[in-house]
């Protein structure tokens, strides 16, 4: 929507100005019974709300993934004849590697520990980087490479989707 800008304040009030029409004027009203609430009913409604729209979020961010490992090995495959070519390929590795990463943060939530958070994060990236290599083939710098444009591009990705996500969580009610 353009010229809409949202805003946290210190009290977990949230603000959305620069719209005009029907759709801002509902926002606007959601919003408001939002800021209403006591902080720790907001902090219940956003977890709550975050449980509950989460799953729509994976099930955009999979394919997403799936796209940008399309587009960081589209090219000839001269060298690689065994690198996945179809979307669908993509995809299964997608969900492999997401699979994985649903485990290893079940897991360390488990046990809560600053050190194990580290050694999982390590663990997961290894891991991705591991597989891609087994998978696609290539030179270690090439798949160093392209992991990190697939890292930043996702991160972005993730990012928006974690800002729909909080919204929906917010308005949708």
């Amino acid at each position: 929507m353009p010229g809409l800008t949202l805003s946290l304040d210190e009290a977990g009030n949230l603000r959305a100005d620069g719209s005009e029409g029907p759709f801002f004027a509902e926002l606007k009203r959601r919003l408001d019974r939002f800021n209403a609430m006591s902080r720790q009913d907001k902090m219940e409604q956003l977890v709550v709300g975050t449980l509950r729209y989460g799953p729509y979020a994976m099930f955009v961010l999979l394919p997403a993934f799936a796209l940008l490992l399309l587009l960081v090995y589209l090219g000839p495959r001269r060298r690689y004849l065994a690198r996945p070519r179809r979307y669908a390929e993509h995809l299964v590795f997608a969900a492999h590697n997401h699979a994985f990463l649903a485990l290893v943060i079940g897991m360390s939530a488990l046990v809560s520990h600053g050190a194990v958070s580290a050694l999982a994060a390590a663990w997961v990236l290894g891991y991705f980087l591991r597989s891609m290599k087994s998978v696609y083939g290539g030179r270690s710098l090439g798949v160093l490479a392209r992991a990190a444009v697939v890292a930043v591009a996702y991160s972005v990705l993730f990012a928006i989707v974690t800002v729909a996500l909080v919204l929906a969580a917010v308005v949708i009610r």
